[in-house]
């Protein structure tokens, strides 16, 4: 019923309005219609992402769309944030717009460790890994813990997963060298005196009589006898025997005689296998 040129409408639906105008005697009618255009209805889900992979959103309700941050266009949108963060949407149908945020949760990857160790031929160890919940090695089993006895040295690779996110490491079971343990020196002495072993071969040693940690020792034993040594080189040991043998200082009896001038003597000794007489060193 208002009377202006002009009214200010606000129609939840379309709707037709119909004006009368009149100049003093005559009238006229004619009508306009509002049509009203509903805003879009976006329709778009969070996402969770493992740290270094790329997240995908899409959305629908609209018939073009403006995605935050980056002013992209399309329905869909991607991006791999090094944190958790949140991107808007604008969606458009005509000239009526909506707009909505969807939040992006990134889960950082275990951070897996296992030592990586050396060990000697036939040996075995067990590797430990530990920073995630669950384990898989590779060619091996779903444990964080493996048993392992390589023939050369050999990396091994094991897979860790926590909250669906997996990361890999890697330990290295390094095949030691065992030393070969050599012994230098005097080993055959005389009752009574002494002798130098020196060992080799490795960067140290342990000798069994007397518990010495020197490659070189100074023996003297009273009868024929076997020294045992250790050699390591830090990770491997050999272990090797010298013979020290002791030859008894013999007891010689020899007789003395009276002569006249111009008699042969005759000297006789006993107690040795072989003998030197001087003078005259027959």
């Amino acid at each position: 019923g208002q009377t202006t040129p002009s009214i200010t409408v606000t129609p939840t639906l379309n709707t037709t309005y119909t004006v009368t105008g009149s100049n003093g005697a005559c009238t006229n009618t004619t009508t306009a219609t509002v049509s009203v255009t509903p805003n879009p209805t976006l329709a778009t889900s969070p996402s969770t992402i493992c740290a270094g992979q790329v997240a995908t959103f899409t959305v629908s309700g609209a018939t073009s769309y403006t995605w935050s941050p980056g002013n992209v266009t399309g329905s869909t949108f991607t991006l791999s944030p090094a944190s958790s963060t949140s991107v808007s949407v604008i969606g458009a149908s005509g000239t009526c717009t909506a707009q909505t945020t969807s939040s992006l949760t990134v889960t950082p990857n275990p951070t897996i460790t296992v030592a990586s160790q050396t060990i000697c031929p036939g040996q075995s160890t067990v590797l430990t890994a530990n920073g995630a919940t669950t384990y898989t090695w590779v060619s091996g089993p779903a444990t964080n813990t493996i048993s392992v006895s390589p023939g050369a040295t050999t990396v091994y690779t094991v897979n860790g997963t926590s909250n669906s996110c997996t990361s890999s490491q890697t330990a290295t079971v390094t095949l030691g060298t065992v030393p070969t343990i050599a012994v230098s020196g005097n080993t055959a002495i005389c009752s009574g005196g002494s002798t130098t072993l020196t060992a080799s071969g490795a960067s140290s040693y342990t000798w069994a009589t007397g518990g010495q940690l020197t490659s070189t020792v100074s023996l003297n034993p009273s009868s024929t006898t076997n020294y045992t040594v250790t050699g390591s080189n830090g990770v491997c040991s050999n272990t090797t025997l010298a013979t020290v043998s002791v030859t008894p200082v013999p007891t010689l009896t020899a007789n003395s005689v009276t002569i006249c001038p111009g008699q042969t003597a005759t000297l006789t000794v006993s107690g040795a296998t072989r003998y030197t007489w001087m003078p005259g060193s027959v």
